[in-house]
């Protein structure tokens, strides 16, 4: 090969490799997705946890305790069924209520997480209560920033003197990221998630283990 020609190769070569590296370091839009899921048992019967849940302020503490400020909750629709429960007063007196509730609530949120570039976010929650199981979705109002989407469930059942939960949480979040670090970016979405439903569990946690003693539930007023 000649000098020349080897020359030119070299140069090629090396404006190849310019080239890739510009490619794999320029920041280009990535959608990171987290997902997790708990399942753990408390040791209060559902009647009870229902008892709390609904009457004493759970948004607040579970919000708080998952890298959020509540900052504001308006109810926006409420549906009270007591059609199986002979006496639905006496029985909710009691912690007995057989009535079922559906509820729709707007939720807003400050975020504070590293790993989600935005703000504020604003959800809805909607709860649907019987008997012996609740299930509340709380839910971004479609695409919010770098947030594309966020839901997390609480599924909760009567097992015996026990309640059964099992919390979920899906997010989305829009970054720029260099492609080289993509898999980075999916990790720190995945470790936000992660840190995300372990506050919930915890907050959950704490606030039926600090309520259960009480033998009279009342509902908070604002």
């Amino acid at each position: 090969m000649s000098k020349k020609l080897l020359i030119a190769s070299v140069l090629i070569a090396g404006t190849l490799l310019v080239g890739i590296a510009v490619w794999a370091l320029s920041p280009v839009p990535h959608l990171a997705l987290g997902q997790s899921q708990r399942e753990f048992a408390l040791e209060c019967d559902f009647a009870k946890f229902r008892q709390i849940m609904v009457r004493l302020n759970a948004t607040d503490a579970i919000v708080n305790h998952g890298g959020m400020t509540l900052l504001n909750e308006s109810v926006n629709d409420v549906a009270i069924d007591t059609s199986k429960d002979d006496r639905p007063l006496l029985n909710a007196i009691l912690g007995k209520s057989k009535a079922e509730l559906d509820a729709v609530k707007t939720i807003t949120v400050r975020v504070a997480d590293d790993q989600v570039d935005i703000d504020e976010l604003t959800l809805r929650q909607t709860a649907d209560i019987d008997e012996d199981q609740m299930l509340v979705t709380t839910a971004s109002i479609g695409p919010q920033g770098a947030m594309k989407n966020y839901e997390t469930t609480l599924f909760a059942t009567a097992d015996g003197n026990r309640t059964s939960v099992r919390l979920t949480l899906d997010m989305q979040i829009e970054v720029q990221v260099p492609k080289l670090f993509t898999s980075r970016a999916d990790a720190g979405v995945a470790e936000a998630t992660e840190k995300a439903i372990t506050g919930q569990q915890q907050a959950i946690t704490e606030f039926i283990i600090s309520n259960a003693g009480k033998n009279l539930i009342l509902p908070e007023l604002k």
